[in-house]
């Protein structure tokens, strides 16, 4: 899916850059020690790695951050001066060790005892008792620590951007059950409503890839919002303009 959002962006004018996470690269990895931090640094290098490039120092750089990758696009923009706007979709706003026991909650297929043993899990690693090199659901401890740090903070973080924001939520997103939508489309409307850069889409039916039912791919009104953006913060920033005021979202 992400291919087919760069190549609906490149069609569209934009050099996009899209790169494998690190243990896909490198399968020999030792997974208990890998962490966003990792993420971050790598999400880092490929921006000096777009500004080295000849003839792109004058473009201005946007990072599109998707789930997790929501989460910490907003942190690698903090951490650098060439980044322009940072688009945030579909990603967690409060803590992610919340919505991920919300999410086993919401499984039928999965007993209640091993919900229970997850919720209590996560208290070790907050706690620090979690066993040294042990994993929980694919990741390490130093992972989940710091995406609940990051995820928990992750309002405060958009709304501390000096840069143009994005903000798109699917209100069929499947990764967030029961509640956890109408919470999370709430914190997106709070940071919105004092953040003069920011705009919030929210897309009726559209799951967590942006896609309708019965389709297979992401939908043109999902990777116009995007393109729209791009292109007018592009401009904006190129011309020394004011970046454009929120926007009332739709329903």
């Amino acid at each position: 899916m992400y291919r087919q959002w760069a190549e609906r962006l490149s069609e569209a004018g934009f050099l996009v850059l899209r790169y494998d996470k690190r243990f896909l690269t490198y399968p020999d990895l030792d997974i208990p020690s890998f962490d966003q931090e990792a993420e971050i640094t790598d999400a880092l290098a490929a921006v000096a790695f777009l500004r080295s490039l000849p003839g792109l120092a004058p473009l201005r750089i946007f990072i599109i951050g998707h789930s997790e990758g929501g989460t910490l696009g907003p942190l690698v923009a903090e951490r650098t001066s060439a980044v322009a706007g940072v688009a945030v979709i579909n990603s967690v706003q409060f803590s992610v060790d919340e919505l991920l026991v919300a999410q086993l909650q919401a499984r039928p297929d999965v007993p209640r005892s091993t919900v229970e043993d997850v919720r209590r899990l996560f208290t070790d690693i907050r706690g620090g008792s979690f066993p040294k090199g042990g994993v929980l659901l694919g990741a390490g401890a130093n992972y989940w620590a710091q995406w609940m740090t990051y995820s928990r903070s992750a309002p405060e973080t958009l709304s501390r951007l000096s840069m143009p924001v994005l903000l798109v939520q699917c209100l069929n997103d499947e990764t967030l059950p029961g509640d956890t939508l109408a919470r999370n489309v709430a914190i997106l409307r709070a940071v919105v409503s004092t953040k003069k850069n920011a705009q919030l889409r929210e897309l009726r039916n559209h799951d967590h890839l942006g896609i309708l039912p019965g389709e297979r791919h992401s939908s043109s009104e999902f990777i116009r919002i995007v393109v729209d953006w791009l292109s007018r913060e592009s401009r904006s920033a190129q011309s020394g303009a004011p970046a454009s005021a929120a926007s009332a979202p739709p329903r």
